[in-house]
């Protein structure tokens, strides 16, 4: 399993369209994208998810983790756990909540069922801008993939 942490300032995240329309209701589903419903364009990120990705908008207000954690809670084999959100160097926000080193360790319990539901190769992509664009960043990156009992690379992009 790996955790990518990608997209900085000028860069800007492409999902490939959609070949049919999604059935976001069937639990078999082992591709997960999770939009936070702050990001610009949420809908048509929705509307551009790859065919047979589950996808689930992260309603503001509420603590996006517990939504997360919610939607995985059962499952097991999942392959992709894609998140886009607003984030800025070592924190990732989800909903109401900024996840970085001094709020994780209050998630641990959750994280680790996020992991629990993961696949043994399964990946996690971060889309945020600036999330692990340096050291802190990068920390962050590490303690989120120890929380979910995953290894993680950062890929260059």
């Amino acid at each position: 399993m790996n955790i990518f942490a990608a997209l900085d300032q000028s860069s800007s995240l492409q999902i490939p369209a959609p070949k049919s329309v999604l059935d976001i209701t069937s639990p078999s589903r082992r591709s997960l994208l999770f939009i936070d419903s702050s990001v610009a364009d949420a809908q048509t990120l929705v509307n551009g998810a790859s065919s047979g990705t589950e996808v689930h908008l992260l309603r503001s207000g509420q603590d996006a983790v517990a939504q997360i954690t919610q939607t995985l809670l059962g499952r097991s084999g999942i392959e992709s756990l894609q998140i886009v959100s607003h984030a800025r160097s070592g924190a990732l926000q989800l909903g109401e909540t900024w996840l970085d080193g001094q709020s994780l360790p209050g998630y641990v319990g959750q994280l680790k069922s996020w992991g629990a539901a993961l696949g043994v190769d399964a990946d996690i992509l971060l889309y945020g801008c600036n999330l692990a664009q340096d050291a802190a960043g990068q920390a962050f990156v590490n303690l989120l993939a120890e929380a979910t009992g995953r290894m993680w690379r950062l890929p260059m992009i």
